[in-house]
């Protein structure tokens, strides 16, 4: 099995206040020709460049032509559905071609709009071994990015690609006004995480959430 991990870059602004809030929802096309829904990365707020945490498991059959379709949405209100959504853009690629090149990156096509920006996925191999690694980390003295109060911080962990690049693997919940946050305990697939690699490097990445998007790093 493999699972397939999305980032977007360039999207277009659908939203007059603010930015568009992006959610990835992945097709996959049946037998009988049909694009049947396999997952859903999570929503995220204010941003046209987002990394999204959440993977998509497929189940890779190398002796099949596996079509999926990768389609981004606006989604601007949290009991809103797919239906009603602004439409951002689309990818489609089979399953094959994502797996044999680790990481692909292509425009999304809209018959609207002629620049749409891009999508990046890219596919890990899982294996038989599923080791749990349980993280908790917490923030002492942190950087003060708010005029009138202090930081709400929050974290992400990225795992280090072959080319060197880094996709992201967990976000952390935001824990409001502190400079000496205590985030909660999580568990991660290790293989997930550093693809069981003990000495694979993690990035630690630590921001001040804003609600406008524009969320200012720490360290």
């Amino acid at each position: 099995a493999v699972v397939s991990t999305q980032s977007t870059g360039g999207l277009r602004d659908m939203d007059v206040l603010s930015k568009s809030d992006p959610q990835i929802v992945l097709y996959m096309k049946n037998q009988e020709r049909s694009w049947l829904e396999v997952g859903r990365t999570e929503k995220l707020k204010n941003t046209l460049n987002p990394s999204f945490c959440k993977s998509i498991p497929i189940t890779y059959k190398f002796e099949e032509k596996q079509e999926i379709r990768m389609r981004v949405f606006d989604l601007d209100d949290p009991g809103q559905s797919i239906g009603m959504a602004d439409f951002l853009g689309e990818l489609e690629l089979t399953l094959g071609k994502i797996v044999s090149s680790k990481s692909v990156t292509y425009p999304l096509v809209h018959s609207r709009f002629s620049d749409c920006g891009t999508i990046t996925i890219t596919a890990l191999e899982l294996g038989g071994t599923h080791e749990i690694a349980c993280l908790k980390f917490e923030g002492s003295n942190l950087d003060k990015k708010d005029l009138f109060g202090k930081s709400d911080p929050y974290y992400e962990l990225s795992r280090k690609n072959p080319d060197g690049t880094y996709t992201v693997v967990y976000r952390s919940e935001t824990i409001e006004c502190t400079l000496n946050p205590r985030w909660q305990l999580h568990e991660i697939d290790v293989q997930r995480l550093c693809q069981n690699e003990p000495n694979q490097q993690i990035l630690f990445s630590c921001y001040d959430y804003d609600d406008d998007g524009s969320h200012d790093f720490i360290g």
